[in-house]
């Protein structure tokens, strides 16, 4: 290999080390204060669209779990510019995507094709609400660009 080839496949490499992942997962076992789990998201690329999905951990037995029907999540986002938007969504337990004797995972997209109309740091609060059927073990997102 010539030092011509070197120099530009090493350039490739230390190009590709810059490079932003296309997607991020977060998981947090325990709510703030107020009984949310909170993420911040970087939606700061003005050229990205992007999908989110949640992840959703239950502490129950099988038979809690075939009582439960679904669970309904009071999300709110924060934008840049510090104004608030929420939305009530439903995670229906055929949405089970993990499982053991005492712990049921559910996972699903929540919203694709995002395009922000504020650009920067944009904050996400989830609010799962078993009504007593299931402990929340905790709420993951995951994050990505297309």
């Amino acid at each position: 290999m010539n030092v011509r080839s070197f120099i530009a496949v090493l350039s490739a490499g230390v190009l590709m080390l810059c490079c932003k992942p296309s997607s991020m997962e977060f998981f947090a076992s325990e709510p703030d204060g107020s009984g949310r789990w909170s993420f911040t998201l970087d939606m700061s690329d003005s050229t990205s669209v992007s999908d989110i999905y949640l992840l959703l951990s239950l502490g129950c037995d099988d038979q809690s779990f075939a009582a439960l029907k679904g669970v309904p999540l009071d999300m709110e986002w924060v934008s840049p510019d510090s104004l608030l938007f929420s939305e009530k969504v439903w995670m229906g337990t055929e949405m089970l995507r993990g499982r053991s004797d005492f712990e049921k995972h559910l996972y699903a997209p929540y919203r694709t094709g995002i395009v922000p109309r504020t650009k920067g740091i944009w904050t996400l609060h989830v609010k799962p609400d078993t009504g007593g059927a299931a402990d929340i073990l905790g709420v993951g997102i995951k994050y990505g660009s297309r």
